[in-house]
């Protein structure tokens, strides 16, 4: 489902995951700060450019990573490196943006 309710359709040549976040956690924090993130878009109109870039890249990036766990052997196994994957993207945005200067 999207952040709007409505169900998303990917783009041609996109892998549907394996595991679905957790319905409505994300939606809810992003919806709660939706005028906030368009704001911040419209005021650094730069960053926002470089962030479709790499939001381009990196989904290029997982969707290769996805067809690889694809070829893993037993679902739970697929799971489990897809959660070491998002876990290591986490911990990686944490110690880049949250980390004290």
């Amino acid at each position: 489902m999207g952040i709007t309710g409505e169900r998303l359709q990917l783009p041609q040549g996109h892998i549907q995951p394996l595991i679905s976040m957790e319905e409505g956690k994300t939606a809810k924090i992003v919806l709660a700060h939706s005028e906030e993130i368009r704001e911040a878009c419209q005021k650094y109109p730069a960053v926002a450019e470089q962030l479709e870039i790499f939001k381009k890249d990196i989904r290029c990036l997982l969707n290769e990573m996805n067809q690889d766990i694809r070829n893993i052997d037993g679902e739970s196994d697929q799971t489990l490196v897809m959660m070491v994957i998002i876990n290591n993207i986490h911990k990686l945005t944490d110690e880049i943006f949250l980390s004290v200067h």
